[in-house]
């Protein structure tokens, strides 16, 4: 059995579920793959104990430099009795595992997948007073505890926020400038799909924000990929 963490719960779609993008990627690669799974969902300040429990490794270091930091996704697959951490390495441990499922993480897709996070991530001052109003009291409070108050504290004017809408349009336009025909997905589109499931999570599904993205944004590309990884059938039990 594949159990994958994510941090929750949010409603979502009028469901209760995590809510971390990159823990979303994962779940779309394993629906891609067809393996069952399960999801447990932590509060933030449990995701470093559960995860030094069941032996799933740190990501990063905190900001000293000394300090690991533990985050989601990690997955605990208890067919092989295997932890590991991180999107990509998850990524990679489902396509050594289970050779015969279709294969998602070719070496060429990093580079995309890192330009994809780094002009994406401006959107997070945007979107995170929002997200914030969706936690409730208790996740609140946890990410207080493990993050601090300093993204809570900011906040944006609305030219700020133009700004930054409008430059993260420019960057994605220019990433996907050459849009190549979409067969079979690789990490890179799930990579995509997954970041761009946070702004729908965020605004809404109907919101305009959403339907600008998913289909002005980068060529259409942005709405035409979620719609191919959110077409698997969902193998989470």
């Amino acid at each position: 059995m594949i159990t994958l963490y994510d941090v929750g719960p949010l409603v979502i779609d009028g469901k209760e579920s995590g809510f971390s993008p990159f823990v979303r990627r994962i779940m779309y690669i394993l629906n891609y793959k067809r393996l069952p799974y399960q999801v447990k969902l932590l509060r933030y300040e449990d995701i470093e104990p559960t995860a030094k429990s069941v032996g799933a490794p740190p990501t990063a270091l905190r900001a000293d430099g000394i300090t690991p930091r533990y985050t989601v996704p990690f997955l605990v697959d208890s067919t092989t009795n295997t932890a590991v951490s991180d999107s990509i390495l998850i990524a990679e441990y489902l396509d050594t595992a289970y050779p015969s499922s279709p294969q998602t993480t070719p070496k060429a897709t990093q580079v995309l997948v890192d330009t994809i996070f780094q002009k994406f991530r401006p959107l997070y001052a945007v979107m995170g007073p929002i997200v914030r109003k969706k936690l409730t009291p208790v996740l609140l409070e946890g990410q207080r505890k493990v993050y601090g108050d300093a993204a809570a504290s900011l906040v944006l004017t609305p030219e700020q926020e133009t700004a930054i809408w409008e430059s993260t349009k420019a960057s994605f336009d220019e990433i996907y400038r050459d849009v190549e025909e979409l067969r079979e997905p690789t990490y890179a589109d799930f990579a995509l799909a997954s970041m761009f499931w946070a702004v729908r999570m965020t605004f809404g599904r109907d919101s305009t924000q959403w339907k600008e993205v998913s289909t002005e944004w980068a060529r259409g590309r942005i709405g035409k990929v979620s719609d191919v990884v959110e077409g698997y059938e969902s193998t989470q039990l």
